[in-house]
């Protein structure tokens, strides 16, 4: 004898799929909590790629290149205080604040 009509099981499929897929999102969240870098080290890695952009178009800039041709950007939020250094991908020391 069965006691669930076919609408019940669809709505328990509909139910068991939902908790799946809050099972899955919550999983998700605790992975991201546990795995993904922390606010410094985003902050950290912001103001490294901020700081190689600006030493960029200064050694391009130095170099006589014009403003339209250049790579990187100039210090539109005047942090380059905050840089120390600029090395270029190969590793030469390009400049210094």
């Amino acid at each position: 004898m069965n006691w669930m009509t076919e609408s019940d099981r669809g709505a328990a499929g509909i139910v068991m799929g939902m908790a799946v897929l809050l099972l899955a999102m919550l999983a998700l969240l605790v992975w991201a909590v546990i795995v993904g870098p922390t606010d410094h080290q985003v902050r950290q890695a912001a103001q490294t790629d901020y700081c190689q952009a600006v030493g960029q178009w200064n050694d391009m800039a130095a170099r006589g290149v014009p403003a339209a041709q250049r790579f990187g950007h100039p210090d539109y939020d005047d942090r380059a205080s905050d840089c120390t250094d600029y090395t270029s991908a190969s590793g030469e020391q390009l400049a210094s604040w």
